[in-house]
């Protein structure tokens, strides 16, 4: 089905390996380590997992739908706005028409449709009032809509386990982040003009993917460090030049991908990351590494390619003949 099992990143096949805390098995990633594309894993009711691959497209093959980005892929429709391309008023009634379903009685079971709304691409502007009164929601995309400010009433969406803001032009948050508690599985801010993130943000300790790739972060947002359950982190393509001693909180961290930043040294705190499986440092003017990170149990991984003005230091040795892949 396009990308074997090995292209697609740790989290989003244990996510489908247990089905997602849900039935459908839901498992979402983005671009992969080994830059194989955006990827999505895909966990059936009998337990087997898919892996789709190339999912810049829309991709509907054998009952299994990718959309945008590869930001959110499942075995069953996610609803009549995501299989095509209304104007903004059959947008608006379709959200009114949802939340009047949704009301019709209080001992109805919520269905797929309701729980997942995908607005990918729609060239909204701005998010419609209607999106905030669909409080059932667990998962939504508004990835590439040309959104310039997210509202303070996305705080109203509690059930949200999945939120894509990506490819946008956000320039801030609003604090109302923080009181998603639910979000627990993927947050993709990718592609928008992001400074920081909002101080409230720290209360998403539950979170375990977090996509911050492609803004204007010059410093690795404080709250990211408190966000403890975390277990992929990319910051890629920004302009962060340290990285803070509080980035040892993140026991769980099992990625962290730092490609094409302005590193030019990593804090001894990084080899606390015991959970770390990559590391991923590549374009960065880095001029030394801390030792600590040669304590590092679990490290299968370390890509230090276009960094020239690093002098290899003799652990890294010790590392690969541990069995560590070093790219150089």
């Amino acid at each position: 089905m396009g990308t074997e099992l090995r292209d697609v990143p740790t989290v989003a096949t244990e996510e489908a390996e247990l089905g997602g805390r849900r039935d459908d098995g839901v498992a979402l990633a983005g671009n992969g380590f080994d830059e194989c594309g955006f990827t999505a894993a895909v966990g059936t009711e009998d337990g087997h997992v898919f892996a789709v691959g190339d999912a810049q497209r829309n991709i509907v093959q054998n009952d299994v739908v990718a959309t945008g980005d590869g930001d959110i892929a499942h075995e069953e429709k996610v609803g009549r706005i995501g299989w095509k391309r209304p104007g903004h008023r059959e947008i608006i009634a379709e959200l009114r028409m949802r939340s009047k379903s949704a009301g019709s009685g209080s001992g109805r079971m919520t269905t797929m449709a309701e729980v997942h709304l995908n607005l990918w691409k729609k060239h909204l502007g701005s998010v419609p009032d209607e999106v905030w009164a669909q409080t059932d929601l667990e998962t939504l995309v508004l990835a590439d809509n040309d959104l310039t400010e997210l509202s303070e009433k996305v705080g109203q969406l509690r059930k949200l386990r999945m939120l894509d803001l990506g490819h946008n032009r956000l320039e801030r948050l609003p604090d109302a982040m923080g009181d998603l508690k639910e979000l627990t599985s993927f947050l993709y801010l990718h592609d928008n003009r992001l400074t920081g993130l909002p101080s409230s943000m720290a209360r998403l300790r539950q979170l375990r993917y977090l996509n911050i790739s492609e803004n204007l972060l010059t410093l690795l947002p404080e709250p990211v460090c408190d966000m403890s359950g975390l277990q992929e982190l990319r910051a890629t393509d920004n302009q962060i030049g340290e990285l803070p001693e509080e980035i040892g909180r993140l026991s769980r961290l099992r990625e962290l991908h730092l490609r094409n930043n302005r590193l030019t040294a990593l804090p001894d705190a990084v080899g606390r990351l015991d959970e770390l499986r990559q590391i991923d440092l590549r374009g960065n003017p880095l001029q030394s590494l801390p030792e600590t990170m040669a304590g590092l149990p679990k490290l299968e991984k370390i890509d230090l390619r276009w960094v020239t003005t690093l002098r290899a230091p003799a652990w890294l040795e010790w590392l690969e003949d541990r069995g560590c892949l070093v790219y150089w």
